[in-house]
């Protein structure tokens, strides 16, 4: 009995992150990246089923987006954009994409680890308030943790396009 309540259980979890994961496939937010003690990174997102566009406003001004598997890395400083084949380097894209192990936690809001098992991190723990992502807290091999932090959440983005400003090289990187 006990088997089957634990199955039951882990479907239901399973069935309901799913159901938060596909309600947070269009949205645009302010982006906010620290560890434990410190501001890493901080910018604006649009990510729209699969596509994005993260401008990082801090530590330095760069733009990365991807649209139908094409990645755009735009270096302000040195006035370039590298495109790349898509190689799954954008971790939110990762974590939003429901291909990980996942179970429930008890915590205040909805909260969900995912056991993630690649080069760059071991696990993560992604956070909703309601339907809306909240947070995703990131463990990496080293045992350093990482809050992504979505502020000014909205469930709606524009159409993700990118263009190569006027006078910057498009270096190629295949």
């Amino acid at each position: 009995m006990r088997i089957i309540l634990l199955f039951i259980s882990s479907f239901l979890s399973s069935a309901e992150l799913s159901e938060l994961l596909n309600k947070n496939q269009k949205f645009s937010s302010n982006i906010l990246i620290s560890d434990i003690d410190t501001d890493i990174s901080s910018g604006f997102l649009s990510y729209k089923n699969g596509n994005y566009k993260y401008s990082i406003e801090s530590p330095s001004s760069q733009v990365m987006a991807e649209i139908d598997g094409q990645l755009f890395v735009q270096d302000d400083d040195f006035k370039q954009v590298i495109r790349y084949n898509d190689n799954n380097s954008f971790l939110i894209k990762k974590l939003l994409s429901n291909a990980y192990e996942h179970a429930e936690l008890s915590c205040n809001l909805k909260c969900f680890k995912l056991v993630v098992d690649d080069e760059r991190i071991s696990n993560a723990i992604i956070v909703f308030d309601n339907e809306f992502l909240y947070e995703i807290i990131v463990e990496n091999f080293q045992n350093n943790k990482f809050l992504i932090k979505f502020e000014n959440f909205v469930h709606e983005s524009t159409n993700i396009t990118y263009v190569t400003p006027d006078g910057y090289e498009l270096i190629t990187n295949d």
